[in-house]
């Protein structure tokens, strides 16, 4: 019996307790660290959702710019859809432009499921306003609240 006890002790080795200490404090880490990182992760959809609504009224504004009679193509308003091909080139090339269409429009990640859809905006080149600053009109069809979801402006089908 001796011997036994003996070549027990000599053998090396984790004993139940050890191994289940050692599991709750993966546990308590993985508790922890998991709402940290999905915290991260909402912020960054809301950060891409504010960077590609921005890009979509700055693109849209452009194309009124950079059109040679802005005041025949852009009398009324129209609906431009905001795409992103990332299948353009290599893995950091992506192109972004507006459509007509919203096949292949970006979706905010971020909306409420009540309200996704494609990201657009609308433009219009308002040859009766005075102030030079003012004759070019973009209005978002979607707006960025104070806690960083993305929602669906109301108003935005009704405009004339």
């Amino acid at each position: 019996m001796e011997n036994l006890k003996a070549k027990l002790k000599k053998q090396g080795g984790f004993t139940m307790v050890e191994l289940l200490i050692v599991v709750a404090i993966i546990g308590i880490l993985a508790a922890v660290s998991i709402p940290m990182f999905n915290n991260a992760l909402e912020k960054a959809r809301h950060g891409v959702d504010a960077a590609n609504l921005r890009s979509a009224v700055s693109l849209a504004t452009i194309e009124v710019s950079a059109d040679l009679n802005p005041s025949t193509n852009f009398s009324s308003w129209q609906q431009y859809y905001y795409v992103v091909d990332e299948t353009a080139g290599s893995q950091n090339e992506h192109q972004a432009y507006l459509s007509t269409s919203n096949a292949g429009a970006v979706e905010p990640k971020c909306a409420s499921a009540s309200s996704v859809g494609a990201l657009s905006v609308k433009v219009k080149y308002d040859s009766t306003e005075t102030s030079a600053d003012k004759k070019i009109k973009v209005v978002a069809s979607w707006t960025i609240g104070t806690d960083g979801h993305i929602t669906k402006t109301s108003n935005f089908d009704t405009l004339t």
